[in-house]
């Protein structure tokens, strides 16, 4: 069996020689991906309140205007699923894109799923160059 030399780099993220490594956790909940190309995940409950001050400063101006829209659950999911979409390209990239909206082909990289753990809703977002093999 080989042997893996997993550490962590100067930004916090942790990689190894020769597979992609991206880990995230929420509470109770671990997520990890493991490839052979640039991967990157998070994840987080979505039962907090944010107030707008935080979500203008996370999310970028068009995705602020949609978040007004929303009723308070469905802002509170429409937050999480940008936050850990956003934790996710920072994992893989390097790219914080706090305060910006996510462009399009970037957007197309991402897989965003709700799921439950304990009767709450859950956001689970994975980067990856190739999105359809993780759906």
């Amino acid at each position: 069996m080989e042997a893996f030399d997993i550490h962590m780099n100067e930004i916090g993220k942790w990689v190894c020689d020769t597979i992609f490594i991206s880990l995230a956790h929420s509470r109770d909940l671990v997520s990890c991906i493991i490839s052979d190309e640039t991967v990157g995940i998070d994840i987080e409950y979505a039962d907090k309140r944010f107030d707008r001050r935080k979500a203008k400063r996370v999310l970028g101006p068009a995705s602020y205007d949609f978040y007004l829209l929303k009723d308070e659950e469905s802002k509170m999911l429409h937050f999480c699923k940008e936050w850990t979409e956003k934790e996710a390209i920072y994992k893989a990239t390097g790219i914080n894109l706090r305060g910006l909206d996510i462009p399009e082909n970037e957007k197309q990289k991402l897989f965003t799923a709700v799921i439950q753990s304990r009767g709450l809703p859950v956001v689970l977002s994975i980067y990856s160059e190739y999105p359809e093999e993780v759906g």
